[in-house]
């Protein structure tokens, strides 16, 4: 018996650049199995163009285009359900507002391990949620607040999106977090503690134990015999020894 081929992905490739399109479109051949690019553009126009008459799975999208942005173009396409990943330029507020997000992107020059990366996750989600659009995309882009972000919370079955002045606290469950929430909802996300301490470490989030990160703005008080926090949902975290003394300089007002 034969094995069964992976399917085939039709990508396009939307980059002002006529180099980093011929790059990416050499290193996608040579390292994404499944994966045809059908074609390519270099702008706002030309990319609409391309994605309606190819109709593509996935598109790798520039922010920085010749006759506008990356997002400008995603405003054209409300009802199309193909996958983006974005390649860009370091930009602060653009990749802040990607992790935040749960959306793809990568950094030029691009690595081809993260592109591999990238790509499986995007198939992955394609089989998913094959008949998304990319609205909610589009919204969650525009409307991402720097100071009070909307985190993206991938789970098992849904998608949740919690605003991040929300979460009480975080704790680790083997490779997984389980997310506590004003509400008393608990959210089990597949990424590691160490990934959401990297995304919060801003906004006054502090690891107080191994397996433990809390929102300091939801403490509610010290229990000095316990050695433990007490959060406002009444939960009390532990205080390891070795972050005792950072966590009685914080200022938590």
């Amino acid at each position: 018996m034969h094995s069964s081929s992976p399917p085939i992905l039709h990508a396009v490739i939307i980059d002002d650049e006529m180099a980093s399109r011929k790059s990416l479109a050499n290193l996608v051949e040579k390292y994404c199995e499944g994966i045809e690019i059908t074609g390519m553009a270099d702008g706002v126009e030309s990319g609409h163009e391309a994605i309606q008459a190819l109709e593509p799975d996935l598109v790798f999208l520039d922010i920085q285009l010749r006759d506008g942005t990356g997002f400008d173009l995603l405003e054209r396409q409300r009802s199309a359900s193909f996958q983006v990943i974005f390649t860009t330029a370091y930009n602060e507020y653009a990749i802040r507002a990607f992790k935040f997000s749960a959306i793809d992107y990568l950094l030029k020059p691009i690595d081809f391990e993260e592109l591999e990366n990238a790509v499986r996750r995007a198939v992955h989600q394609r089989r998913q949620y094959s008949k998304a659009t990319i609205s909610p995309i589009i919204e969650r882009l525009r409307t991402f607040n720097h100071n009070n972000p909307t985190i993206t919370i991938p789970t098992e079955e849904t998608i949740e999106y919690l605003k991040v002045s929300d979460i009480v606290r975080l704790e680790a469950h083997s490779s997984y977090t389980i997310l506590h929430v004003m509400d008393g909802k608990r959210i089990v996300s597949s990424k590691t503690l160490k990934t959401y301490e990297g995304l919060l470490n801003e906004f006054q989030f502090f690891r107080t134990h191994q397996s433990h990160l809390i929102n300091t703005k939801r403490i509610r008080r010290y229990l000095r015999r316990e050695n433990a926090i007490e959060m406002n949902d009444g939960s009390l975290i532990p205080l390891s020894r070795r972050r005792r003394d950072l966590f009685f300089q914080l200022d938590v007002s």
